[in-house]
């Protein structure tokens, strides 16, 4: 279609985006991650599975490689693969599967997940060789002197600035400079006869870490990561190599960074030294200290982009390629990196991640806005980790509906496992592909998030709220958090209204050209800015806010008001002027409510529902975007016939994004700033409302008819819900005239009295091994995996009745199939003397758990204690790791205590009644034996058969046929197993890679 690099829109004047919407070009498919990780890779299995992913909307696969619990600086090192990772082996087959990949029209990347400093990798790679890149952190101490003492310290290592103030009146033009003082790393002061307090400021190198400032830093990535899939693939970036993706990056260091040349770099872009004013940025010295905060994240942040962001962006931007990111603070840590917004824009697509189905506005909004402002090529939606098995297309559809509608536009689905072993092995499930029942029928979705892909990242976005991002009060330490909390909480207020705004940084600001009322930058047209409670701007932000404000635009200083910038600091003249300027011609604000009311009464909404038909449960969202000549308005959460508002004209269209369609829509009216639609979908269908240049556009307003068409003689048919006479008009070139017509009552109801047939198609193939062990090439269809169930001790059988069809179960316990008791549990029981409870529980040959047992002054029910002999105890795999099962089957088939979630494991721990327990059951004996104990974790205190003591590791225990009691106490919480086995049994060895497990 055209030449454009894969995946890059296009934002021509004259661009028409419907042929690429009816079929969309390469590049705007999905990009799944793919987890490259649970059993060895073949070339077998990575052919089975292409061909699976093949034409089904999916324009790349990154590969992804998931962390441990265990070594590594933050989460643990990555799980190992096999091949090994980078190894030769594994580059031979990466080599193989991109040509494979690309013969499928399949793009191939590698995420940074699990890869970065502390793993052992290429950024511990460049910090092993080059030391000078390792990150450093500012540190202060200070020392409080009482007058008369004298001051006598040793320095730490790596020293930068000494500098002494007054207790009473700290300011940072009348600090006192001790570096002169120093002699081999000690400071001798005997301070004027008044309380002082002395301020030492030292760089602390992090070992384990990457200096982001360092100008080789972003070459030294490239070189050590990204340029070596281009060495191996130099006829492939943008085509077959693309979309690499920057995930959770973490460079060991943040905060109050230092780098060699930093001072140096301070002078030449600020003017000043900064050492003698470094204690600013943890004391307040008075009105400068704003300033000097502001001034150090800016050269921070600036150092930061130059030295590592910028190349980065650029090397992928050469080569056509997209490079995308989730980052920890996903925006909502204004001053990640310094700043969030800035360091961010050095990517072809900023992006958030949205688990659970999470539809988090604030994340996608800070992740567009970037993308807007910076006219970068797309938005990159990491979606829907952890959402879990049960996850249906219905679920996926409504959340990457209102993530899109935000200003999502590129879907990466986080789950595509290269193995799920068996079950046992998973990343925040679930896998989103083929191992999913409907696979066959999610192409349709794929297909149909391609084609809005493609049409959401196309032209240019278009609101009228600028909403200054609130980074400065937190640079400057000036309530910061309120100022982000009040951005973030007016953002969602206005969103609600359906006020679309994007977030602006003052960056964006500075270089935004006043063009009549309209603040004009990258293609937007914002009429309003809002400052929320910032009491530190740039001062360049005043200067345009209030430029603005005299050309007839809106500005709103929302709450606290800016009092601080880096010009001087606080206590600026000119500050003060130009908020005594801003402020004298806007109204008071003081909440969201307020802005909204302001906002509505000073023009023309760009879209607005005028009308509802009935509430809608869905949230209201809205995007508008101008592409080529025309106007793309998407709609999500208004219910079906309400009246839609439009601050545009011209022929309007339905698009459809399941069929790339289009239909004819027509306006109900118009005035002189925008139509009247009625809107023809449900709330839960996005609707896709499209405006093309049209001097004379047909009007037509028949209340309670939808799907209205107009044949070539002027007639007017449609849909309506129930019978009856509808009346409307239609209108053309200023002339009018009325319809009516009649439809038939439908029946009240429609009888469907033959016989229905249906089957249960198996669709889950399981010839990998993927869904149960050992593998099949039968696929496995609907199971009864639970059922309802009762323990029947008096063998009462089919006298109960419960074989008849109108037998109530309803009290009877639900089990899953292979899970039933093993044991009969007496406890948690307190600390007291158990002699004469053991000797009554090692006479029992049967329980009734009608019968509590008394002792002790209290009465203990028996509990059945359950667990499957395959897949061990319900719902408690034990120790996994992160994010679900890794494989894990433990023989810990007793675990004891209270259960306590942590991040990757379920662990025991005691209950308030006691740690003591009894396990009683029976062992079925067919034939006489001899027999041996197996025990493991939690031992057992003592254990007894037929009423006689066992030690732990007793073996040749003589066993007559039949059943024998089996007695356990005991005396502490934890996991552990303990059997009676055959005196012969022998462990089967484990093998990691071993296809059944154990």
């Amino acid at each position: 279609m055209n030449d454009s690099p894969h995946g890059y829109p296009r934002r021509e004047a004259d661009f028409d985006v419907l042929p690429g919407f009816q079929n969309p070009p390469a590049g705007y498919g999905e990009v799944a991650f793919y987890w490259w990780l649970g059993e060895p890779l073949t070339r077998e299995r990575l052919t089975w599975q292409l061909d699976q992913l093949t034409r089904r909307g999916i324009s790349g696969l990154q590969i992804n490689y998931a962390h441990s619990d265990l070594g590594g600086v933050t989460w643990g090192l990555s799980y190992p693969s096999e091949p090994a990772l980078f190894s030769s082996e594994w580059w031979a087959l990466f080599d193989w599967f991109v040509q494979e990949a690309n013969q499928r029209g399949i793009a191939v990347s590698v995420s940074d997940y699990t890869l970065g400093v502390g793993q052992g990798w290429y950024l511990d790679e460049i910090s092993a060789i080059y030391p000078e890149m390792r990150g450093k952190t500012l540190r202060m101490t200070l020392h409080t002197i009482k007058p008369g003492e004298v001051l006598d310290i040793g320095l730490p290592e790596g020293c930068i600035s000494v500098m002494a103030y007054q207790s009473e009146g700290a300011r940072v033009e009348n600090g006192i400079d001790l570096r002169p003082l120093v002699s081999e790393g000690q400071l001798r002061w005997t301070p004027p006869a008044i309380g002082w307090q002395v301020a030492v400021v030292a760089a602390e190198t992090v070992t384990r870490s990457l200096d982001p400032m360092h100008p080789a830093s972003g070459r030294e990535t490239i070189n050590r990561f990204f340029e070596r899939f281009t060495d191996h693939h130099p006829d492939q970036p943008g085509r077959g190599l693309n979309f690499f993706f920057s995930d959770e990056l973490n460079f060991g260091v943040s905060g109050k960074l230092w780098t060699t040349r930093f001072a140096e770099e301070f002078w030449r872009r600020k003017g000043y030294d900064l050492i003698p004013e470094l204690p600013a940025l943890w004391l307040d010295l008075g009105a400068r200290t704003a300033k000097v905060r502001l001034d150090y994240n800016d050269v921070l942040v600036t150092l930061s982009e130059e030295g590592y962001f910028k190349p980065l962006y650029e090397w992928h931007q050469r080569r056509g390629m997209m490079f995308g990111c989730d980052h920890g603070g996903r925006g909502l840590t204004v001053d990640e990196f310094g700043d969030y917004f800035r360091t961010q824009r050095w990517n072809q697509a900023p992006g958030c991640d949205q688990p659970f189905l999470q539809t988090d506005l604030i994340k996608n909004k800070v992740a567009a806005s970037i993308a807007h402002l910076y006219e970068r090529q797309r938005v990159w939606l990491e979606g829907f980790h952890s959402s879990g098995w049960g996850t249906s297309t219905a679920d996926l559809t409504r959340a990457s509906l209102i993530n899109y509608v935000h200003g999502q536009n590129l879907l990466s689905l986080h789950g595509l496992y290269y193995s799920t072993r068996g079950g046992w092995w998973e990343w925040a499930p679930p896998c989103n592909h083929f191992r999913m029942p409907y696979w066959a029928h999610f192409g349709n979705y794929l297909t149909s998030m391609e084609r809005l892909s493609y049409l959401l990242s196309q032209g240019v976005h278009r609101c009228d709220v600028a909403l200054l991002y609130p980074v400065a009060a937190v640079e400057a330490g000036l309530d910061g958090q309120t100022a982000v909390e009040t951005s973030f909480e007016l953002g969602r207020a206005l969103y609600a209204q359906g006020i679309d705004f994007d977030f602006i940084d003052f960056e964006s600001l500075d270089r935004a050209v006043i063009d009549g009322n309209e603040l004009t930058v990258a293609g937007e047209h914002f009429r309003v800015l809002i400052l929320p409670s910032m009491r530190a701007v740039r001062y360049s932000t005043l200067e345009k806010a209030a430029a603005f404000q005299r050309a007839g635009g809106l500005v709103l200083l929302v709450g606290a008001l800016p009092e601080a910038s880096d010009r001087l600091g606080a206590n600026d003249p000119d500050l003060d002027q130009l908020v005594r300027e801003i402020t004298s011609h806007q109204p008071a604000v003081v909440s969201s409510a307020d802005v909204i009311t302001h906002l509505r009464g000073a023009f023309p909404p760009d879209f607005a529902v005028e009308t509802t038909a009935g509430s809608s449960s869905e949230p209201l969202g809205v995007m508008h975007r101008r592409i080529g000549a025309r106007d793309l308005y998407a709609v999500y959460g208004v219910t079906q016939g309400s009246l839609g508002y439009f601050r545009t004209h011209g022929q309007i269209e339905l698009w459809d994004m399941w069929t790339g369609s289009t239909q004819p829509l027509y306006a109900v009216n118009t005035d002189q700033q925008g139509t009247y639609v009625r809107l023809p979908l449900t709330e839960h269908e996005l609707q896709l409302i499209v405006f093309a240049p049209d001097d004379s556009p047909l009007l037509i307003d028949v209340p309670g008819v939808e799907q209205v068409a107009v044949s070539e003689q002027g007639g007017v048919t449609g849909v309506v819900a129930a019978g009856g006479t509808y009346h409307g008009t239609i209108q053309q070139d200023g002339r009018s005239r009325t319809v009516s017509g009649t439809a038939e009552q439908p029946p009240d109801e429609l009888v469907f009295d033959r016989i229905w047939r249906f089957e249960l198609v198996p669709t889950l193939d399981n010839q990998w091994g993927d869904f149960r062990l050992p593998a099949t090439d039968r696929r496995i269809g609907a199971e009864i995996r639970r059922c309802r169930y009762q323990f029947d001790p008096q063998r009462s059988g089919e006298a109960s009745g419960w074989v008849q069809a109108d037998f109530d179960d309803a009290a009877w316990a639900q089990t899953t199939m292979g899970f039933g008791r093993q044991f009969w549990k007496l406890g948690p029981l307190p600390d007291n003397d158990l002699t004469l409870l053991e000797t009554a529980l090692g006479a029992l040959t049967v329980i009734d758990p009608q019968v509590p047992v008394e002792w002790n002054g209290a009465c203990y029910a028996w509990q059945s204690y359950e667990f499957s002999w395959r897949d061990g105890i319900e719902n408690d795999p034990g120790h996994q790791g992160y994010h679900g099962l890794k494989g894990e089957v433990h023989d810990d088939i007793i675990a004891l205590g209270r259960i306590e979630q942590t991040h990757t494991a379920l662990t025991r721990v005691p209950e308030a009644n006691g740690t003591h327990y009894y396990l009683w059951t029976t062992v079925h004996v067919a034939q006489p034996c001899t027999a041996k104990v197996v025990c493991g974790g939690l031992l057992p205190s003592r254990l007894w058969i037929d009423g006689v003591p066992l030690a732990l590791d007793a073996e040749n225990i003589v066993l007559s046929s039949g059943k024998h009691p089996f007695l356990l106490r005991y005396d502490d919480v934890g996991r552990g197993y303990c059997f009676l086995t055959e005196q012969s049994f022998r462990r089967p060895p484990l093998d990691k890679h071993n296809a059944t497990l154990r």
